[in-house]
């Protein structure tokens, strides 16, 4: 939901392969629960094949083809389904995807802020390695007749 949320990643790709949002018509982030519910009867309708078990494996991790049999309609309903997942623990709190959202924002922004800090340290070390590679091209020659001697 984190990827669907940021529009991008195998995770916005493949809720938008089965038609689905994470938002609401007011544009609310839907309850895991809801989410969970769904992706299941949109990948209960598709037919078996490996598309179906790929979106499963990339929205489920490798819990996805543990639910395969009940994806494909075989075990039953969405309540088992929902039971399944939670005794697999794919279903975290609003909570704790709340957590990784505001987690992730945070890494974003401190990798842009180091990223900022390294360009920053080379562009004050760029007139220092400029005289450095203008005396190697003045010492060039003297740097070689000396290597030679050697």
């Amino acid at each position: 939901m984190d990827e669907t949320i940021r529009g991008s990643g195998k995770g916005a790709e493949a809720f938008a392969k089965l038609g689905l949002s994470a938002t609401d018509s007011t544009g609310a982030l839907k309850s895991q629960e809801q989410m969970f519910e769904e992706t299941v009867i949109a990948l209960q309708n598709m037919e078996d094949g490996t598309e179906k078990a790929r979106l499963a494996t990339e929205l489920f991790g490798k819990q996805g083809s543990e639910l395969m049999p009940l994806l494909n309609g075989a075990a039953g309903s969405v309540e088992e389904m929902k039971k399944q997942a939670h005794e697999l623990g794919l279903v975290l709190s609003d909570e704790a995807i709340d957590a990784g959202v505001v987690f992730t924002g945070q890494t974003d922004q401190v990798k842009r802020m180091l990223g900022s800090v390294a360009t920053q340290v080379g562009v004050g070390l760029m007139p220092i390695i400029s005289k450095f590679l203008d005396w190697v091209m003045q010492y060039m020659p003297e740097i070689l007749i000396t290597r030679c001697v050697l």
